[in-house]
């Protein structure tokens, strides 16, 4: 009904900020490391390189499709579309729990200088279009949300075919506009 479409609306539009905030923070993060190992092409930075990509082009659609199944999945209230959401982003922010959790005062000062020291150099003066293209990606995967939740009852008619619809549709669509997008951008 209209109601619960309204409230989906309205939570999916708060979901947008932390997958934005976690694209943000993958965005930076790699631009911290880039600055600090300009020049070194060696196997482990490779490899947090390549963590921090995932984490900032497939997850957000990755949670989109999850979003996507606990909402066609469980019993269509309030209470559980809310918790739903709710479920999801504090998944998508376990990684920020822990490290404030694990890591000492002093690792973490010494992380918040590195990025400080990184964020003063000419590498970081294009730090708007960063922000920009992290709400957009967020946005992107809200309208990805809501067009897949209306029309996943008429695609959709065996379960069995529910995960092809989310890994087509949800993910690897949309991760291949992003690509595409990114690449148009940067020349």
């Amino acid at each position: 009904d209209g109601g619960t479409w309204l409230m989906v609306v309205f939570l999916a539009l708060l979901w947008a900020l932390p997958i934005s905030q976690d694209i943000e923070e993958a965005a930076t993060e790699e631009r911290v490391m880039d600055h600090h190992l300009t020049e070194s092409r060696n196997i482990p930075a490779e490899i947090v390189r390549l963590a921090l990509r995932i984490r900032r082009i497939i997850l957000p659609f990755m949670a989109t499709a999850a979003t996507l199944v606990l909402l066609v999945t469980d019993n269509i209230s309030a209470k559980n579309i809310i918790l739903n959401f709710l479920a999801i982003t504090f998944v998508s922010e376990a990684d920020n729990v822990l490290a404030v959790l694990i890591l000492w005062t002093r690792q973490r000062e010494l992380m918040e200088k590195a990025a400080k020291e990184a964020h003063d150099s000419e590498e970081f003066h294009d730090t708007q279009a960063a922000f920009f293209w992290a709400r957009v990606q967020g946005f992107f995967c809200v309208t990805i949300l809501l067009i897949a939740l209306a029309i996943v009852d008429k695609v959709v008619t065996d379960c069995d075919y529910l995960e092809e619809f989310l890994s087509g549709n949800v993910a690897s669509l949309p991760f291949m506009i992003v690509v595409v997008g990114q690449a148009v951008y940067r020349g």
